[in-house]
């Protein structure tokens, strides 16, 4: 082992090759402050480089590998400059901080290490930039125990288990990095992890872009998810009190966001958009969607599932197939949100034949749709359709002109529609096939072929209204 370090020791060791030490290839501690320049330190049987107890100095340029150890293992206050090393091939982590370790790490390449390309536990607290970190066996980043951190433009790429992964208690800071090509998720936090992600570039990834499970609290604003294999987002689990705000979430194979068993989390003003389905909602599901802009995925922008009861509040939905689908057995709660500019597309669709700004389909389909919405500028079946004996309510929105019904209502559903506004629609509410519902304070005046139009088999009840 080579020591450099009691009592700030200082020197250059450059252009050597460091190897086969039973211990360290370098340790560096109590205020040492070395330069090490374009060092081969190798095939060690424990740490490349082990900067400690307050040890400094800076590497540049070293090629760190084959390590038993970590490639460099920086703990209890140690604090150096890694710069533009290369760490690879080690049989644990590429650079560990670990007990309140800190320093800089820039410009390094990190790659084909047998675990974590970079770790952060116990407290470390290191500032991670510029480094390309890929190929590894384990995450590339993973922070844990409460670890922290600052990683700013890195590279993660092509790793075998997820680009970061954050749990119990892990609270870095993660802006303007470029995650991509993992063979799991982009970024996976559960197990009461935390932290903040934004304005990072996160793609191209085999599973979700970002997973939040089990606890997860973090912030995720302002990244660009896109083109996964599978969802964007996906917060499942009993999620904690997560943030997920002003992300541009598009082009994923599957959902854009989907939430399964989650109370607490918000997900606000992002935009969703050519994804399969927008927002898929699960069983359990019972958050907050507030503010996001949904348009133009494949076949639904929300899709609601049995057993979820999430609240969508002023969302602007436009330019689906099927802008929101209410499956039996759901209870969603719709507040001032503008359905817009759907289309009926003259094609087929799997989720069923009816092209419409929202389809309530199902005995238990139940929603609240209240307070506000606007239904405008829609060419497709119908603004709101009933089927299958699906029930709700339809209180306080306006539905202005759509060249369609406004509400359709068949096959034994029963509504009850109070206090809306239709102008300047095909026909304000046309009831058929078995279907009935109740309508009372209504102000239907203005259509274009007629206000109301019950057909064969249709049985509702018209109470109060105003129609003209």
């Amino acid at each position: 082992m080579l020591l450099v370090g009691f009592h700030s020791g200082l020197g250059v060791i450059e252009d050597n090759k460091i190897s086969e030490n039973d211990c360290a290839g370098v340790c560096i501690e109590r205020q040492a402050c070395p330069e090490l320049k374009n060092n081969d330190i190798f095939a060690g049987r424990d740490h490349g480089v082990w900067v400690r107890d307050g040890g400094r100095g800076t590497l540049t340029g070293n090629t760190i590998f084959t390590n038993v150890g970590h490639g460099v293992y920086v703990t209890s206050a140690g604090e150096p400059l890694l710069d533009s090393n290369t760490i690879k091939d080690g049989h644990l982590s590429g650079i560990c901080v670990d007990q309140k370790g800190l320093g800089v790490a820039q410009g390094n390449k990190v790659h084909h290490n047998a675990m974590a390309g970079i770790l952060v536990c116990d407290g470390g607290d290191p500032v991670m930039k510029d480094n390309e970190i890929h190929e590894g066996c384990g995450p590339g980043i993973l922070v844990e125990n409460g670890g922290l951190g600052t990683f700013l433009s890195n590279s993660v790429h092509d790793n075998v288990a997820s680009g970061v992964e954050v749990r119990l208690g892990g609270n870095p800071k993660m802006s303007q990095n470029n995650i991509f090509s993992g063979r799991q998720y982009g970024i996976l936090c559960h197990s009461d992890a935390s932290g903040c992600f934004s304005e990072n570039v996160i793609e191209s990834n085999e599973l979700a872009g970002v997973a939040l499970q089990s606890g997860a609290c973090s912030q995720v604003e302002k990244n660009k998810v896109r083109n996964s294999k599978a969802a964007g987002v996906v917060l499942s689990n009993e999620c904690g009190a997560a943030k997920v705000t002003g992300n541009d979430i598009s082009d994923n194979t599957g959902a854009g966001v989907l939430v399964e068993g989650c109370k607490l989390p918000l997900i606000s003003n992002n935009t969703v958009e050519r994804n399969y389905v927008g927002f898929h909602c699960l069983e359990g599901c019972f958050t907050s969607m507030e503010g996001n802009t949904v348009n133009n995925n494949a076949a639904w922008g929300c899709r609601l599932e049995s057993g979820s009861g999430p609240t969508f509040r002023a969302n602007r939905i436009s330019s689906e197939k099927v802008g929101m689908s209410v499956c039996d057995g759901c209870t969603a709660r719709l507040e001032g949100n503008e359905f817009y500019e759907h289309h009926d597309r003259n094609d087929s669709f799997v989720g069923g034949d009816c092209f419409c700004c929202i389809d309530v389909s199902g005995s238990g389909a139940q929603p609240e749709i209240i307070n506000g919405n606007k239904f405008h500028t829609n060419t497709c079946d119908a603004a709101i359709h009933f089927q299958k004996a699906a029930v709700g309510t339809v209180e306080g929105n306006s539905f202005e002109n759509n060249t369609c019904p406004a509400i359709t209502v068949e096959t034994e559903a029963a509504p009850s529609v109070t206090g809306n506004t239709f102008r300047s629609n095909s026909v304000g509410v046309k009831v058929m096939n078995g279907g009935s519902g109740t309508f009372r304070r209504n102000d239907i005046t203005g259509q274009t072929l007629a206000g109301v139009c019950i057909e064969s088999g249709g049985q509702p009840v018209f109470n109060g209204n105003k129609i003209k």
